[in-house]
């Protein structure tokens, strides 16, 4: 199947029309392959297609791993539930009309305006620079340019910088195996099952906290109990 020529239909048909519905600013050619942030980059699709395009974007670019985590936040899924494009875009736009509509009383305005005013600011001896006490602490102080004895790290070579993708291309592309089970699958994922192997004799076994339900005597994990069971049970008298 030809993703490259799917992907450049979805974005010719976002191009050339105009929406007046919620919708996702996306970047055609991505930051990660050196896509600018200039407005010919950008074009606004809605969030199902938001959804589609960056699963094609994996499609073309498999190697990219920075595409496959983008990829991979969209679909984030519950262990009950998993995430496809309908539901993405339906969460989106709710979100959107929540955020659209919400207003503030007059109170609330003027108490969030005294607490940041409010809030401890700092300045910097050694260039003068000022700002909230923890924003100073934690990224300023020990990385002021003009500090005696900077932290600053040097800039990274573009060897070193080839080295560390090349070294999370292979974490998250290179595939193994279980040498008790057989299973197969990315190397992050087979070193965390290998602790857990049924078939590892130094394994460790999964502990669950376990219940019982008190309408059909049922026993099993609380999580399933709280599901299926107790106030959910099919036994229970109505």
């Amino acid at each position: 199947m030809n993703y490259k020529l799917i992907y450049e239909k979805l974005i010719s048909n976002a191009k050339s029309r105009k929406l007046d519905c919620y919708t996702e600013s996306h970047h055609i050619i991505p930051r990660c392959l050196n896509g600018s942030d200039d407005a010919s980059n950008l074009v606004d699709l809605t969030p199902e297609e938001h959804y589609v395009a960056h699963q094609l974007l994996v499609k073309i670019y498999p190697s990219e791993p920075k595409l496959v985590y983008a990829a991979n936040m969209m679909t984030v899924s519950t262990k009950y539930a998993k995430r496809n494009n309908k539901t993405f875009g339906w969460i989106r736009r709710k979100l959107w009309e929540i955020e659209k509509n919400k207003e503030f009383s007059k109170e609330t305005r003027k108490k969030m305006s005294d607490a940041v005013a409010n809030k401890a600011r700092l300045t910097c001896p050694h260039c003068g620079k000022s700002g909230l006490s923890g924003n100073m602490n934690r990224w300023h102080f020990d990385n002021c340019p003009n500090h005696p004895n900077p932290k600053v790290r040097p800039p990274m070579s573009k060897e070193h910088r080839n080295n560390i993708s090349n070294g999370l291309k292979a974490i998250v592309l290179e595939e193994t195996s279980c040498e008790f089970c057989g299973m197969i699958g990315k190397k992050c994922v087979i070193a965390a099952h290998r602790n857990f192997c049924k078939k590892n004799p130094n394994g460790r076994k999964k502990t669950e906290k376990t219940g019982t339900c008190v309408h059909c005597g049922k026993v099993t994990t609380f999580g399933n109990l709280s599901r299926w069971h107790n106030d959910n049970c099919k036994y229970k008298p109505s």
